[in-house]
């Protein structure tokens, strides 16, 4: 695992991030961390047969695992300047979500996830983010709460 956010060289493979959040394969949503800078991130996810798929197309339900767990990347990489590991992340409450596309995407494309922190309120955070699928097509917007722990918050 990478100790250092000063020595990643993006995109990191969620491969050299595990341990970050609880999840295993299949059921880790990003492939790849495409940067991480001050309150901002972007994730991607190449669909395949053992993510959520419904007759070959994706659930939209998957679109909200896909971007959490986005943000849940994010949020460990940041942390990891700090010298700090993530020891919880949960999804708190959606406040907004908009499907802009009937058009689900399909087992093989590509989603990349672009998220942002509006508001730092520790342990609460609340974020916004977006799905684009092949060439930027839009795919839904969302905004949510998400709750994060990380080691040394104890003595706070």
């Amino acid at each position: 695992m990478i100790e250092n956010e000063k020595c990643m060289k993006f995109p990191l493979r969620t491969e050299e991030l595990t341990g970050l959040l609880p999840h295993r394969k299949p059921m880790v949503w990003v492939d790849r961390i495409m940067h991480v800078s001050g309150q901002q991130g972007s994730t991607e996810v190449t669909l395949n047969h053992q993510l959520m798929l419904d007759n070959g197309k994706m659930h939209v339900g998957a679109l909200v695992e896909f971007l959490v767990q986005s943000y849940g990347f994010i949020m460990a990489v940041k942390q990891m300047e700090r010298h700090r590991r993530l020891k919880v992340a949960q999804l708190a409450a959606i406040d907004r979500f908009e499907l802009l596309s009937n058009m689900l995407p399909s087992e093989g494309e590509t989603l990349s996830a672009e998220l942002d922190t509006i508001r730092d309120l520790h342990p609460l955070y609340l974020a916004k983010g977006q799905v684009f699928a092949s060439q930027r097509r839009k795919l839904c917007e969302i905004e949510f709460k998400a709750y994060a722990l990380f080691e040394g918050d104890e003595n706070r």
